[in-house]
C-alpha cells in the first residue's frame, strides 16, 4: 500500500486518490479527528465544500490501512 499517491497537492477543489492495489474505502479526517468524507474505492474526492487546512487521509485495503497528510488551499 506504499504506492498510495494523491494529486495535486495542495489540493484546491479535487483530489485524486490512486494505488496500484485495490482500495476497499477512503476516509477524509479534520485535524480533530471527524471524518468529513468517505468514498468506497478509489478515485476522486471533492474538497470544495471544505475549508482550508491540513486533513488526513485514510486508506483501506486488504493489504493494510495507511494514512496520510494533505492541505487543501
Amino acid at each position: 500500500i506504499n504506492s498510495l499517491s494523491i494529486y495535486p497537492q495542495p489540493i484546491v477543489k479535487k483530489a485524486r486518490v490512486q494505488c496500484e492495489i485495490e482500495l476497499r474505502k477512503v476516509e477524509v479526517y479534520n485535524l480533530l479527528g471527524n471524518k468529513v468524507m468517505e468514498r468506497d474505492g478509489q478515485g476522486e474526492l471533492d474538497f470544495s465544500d471544505l475549508p482550508s487546512g491540513y486533513y488526513f487521509i485514510k486508506a483501506y485495503s486488504d493489504k493494510g490501512d495507511i494514512v496520510k497528510r494533505v492541505q487543501k488551499n
